[in-house]
């Protein structure tokens, strides 16, 4: 199986290392679909899953996974030990449940407390279909400030669901205007005092709030109204295509750039660039690193 990534590196593409955490569902599909061109770890608590796997059998009932295994060229590795997984490893997905417990109401987030000092970002990305309820979201701000681990969070809202406040104390949220106005039910004010408004609600410590093709203001400072920076960053793209995962984008290179050590502005404009990119094509695709170290040089 490793015959496969040197063989992508001799083409010249470069291949990255990714743990995933889980092999759920989601952990599963996300592992089979990043080991077509790149090396993935699966690492889980079940032996029998990991076995399975690693004989090239699904350890769930799905026909596209089951083929995947079976006819693709993979670069996959099942194992049952995280020192093993993380090795080298240039990303961390982790992809476990979080069940519910009726007799004690609280969410089991056992699996993600094991792992939780290995991470460095955690992203809320909330389409409020119910999946992220209230309790959850509390314990696992509360996780992640416990161990040092950076938050952000975005939230769609849908007519006049959602409320992006809701993820109190993470890092950075990143609304548009209309859904800031919907969590803060301001509907006048100017946008200055819409974001300062916002963060006093959250406790983040900075907003990035989309104005679409007028760009992007940026609130940073803390929440008591002091020592407020403001500035904005006009649209990067001028002819945009497809908005489609511009959003997405922005949070997560905006996010990744100030847990690597960025300030909020390199954050800011990272973010701005990477959405710029995304809008210029046409479809939700996967953006690449490359793609911004080219605009940037």
């Amino acid at each position: 199986m490793r015959a496969c990534a040197k063989q992508h590196l001799q083409r010249g593409i470069i291949i990255i290392k990714v743990a995933v955490v889980g092999t759920g569902y989601v952990g599963l599909s996300l592992a089979v679909l990043l080991s077509q061109h790149n090396t993935v770890m699966a690492l889980d608590i079940v032996p029998e899953r990991i076995a399975m796997l690693n004989n090239r059998q699904s350890p769930i009932e799905d026909n596209e996974i089951q083929e995947f295994l079976t006819n693709r060229s993979l670069d996959l590795i099942a194992t049952l030990n995280k020192e093993h997984a993380y090795q080298d490893a240039d990303f961390v997905i982790i992809a476990t449940p979080t069940d519910y417990d009726s007799t004690t109401n609280t969410f089991n987030t056992q699996l993600i407390e094991s792992v939780i000092q290995d991470v460095d970002l955690l992203v809320f990305s909330d389409f409020n279909y119910g999946c992220l309820p209230q309790l959850l979201v509390d314990k696992l701000i509360k996780l992640a400030n416990v161990n040092n681990v950076m938050l952000a969070a975005d939230s769609q809202s849908s007519s006049q669901i959602g409320d992006i406040s809701r993820f109190k104390g993470v890092n950075l949220i990143t609304p548009t205007e209309r859904e800031a106005r919907i969590s803060s039910r301001n509907h006048e004010d100017g946008l200055v005092v819409l974001a300062q408004q916002l963060k006093k609600l959250s406790s983040t410590d900075h907003i990035f709030l989309k104005m679409g093709e007028e760009g992007m203001l940026i609130y940073s400072g803390n929440a008591n109204g002091n020592e407020l920076l403001t500035d904005s960053i006009s649209a990067l793209n001028i002819s945009p295509r497809d908005v489609a995962g511009a959003g997405d984008s922005l949070l997560i290179s905006g996010a990744l750039t100030m847990t690597a050590g960025g300030s909020i502005w390199e954050a800011a404009l990272i973010g701005s660039l990477a959405a710029a990119i995304q809008v210029g094509r046409v479809g939700n695709t996967s953006l690449k690193s490359k793609e911004l170290l080219k605009e940037l040089t």
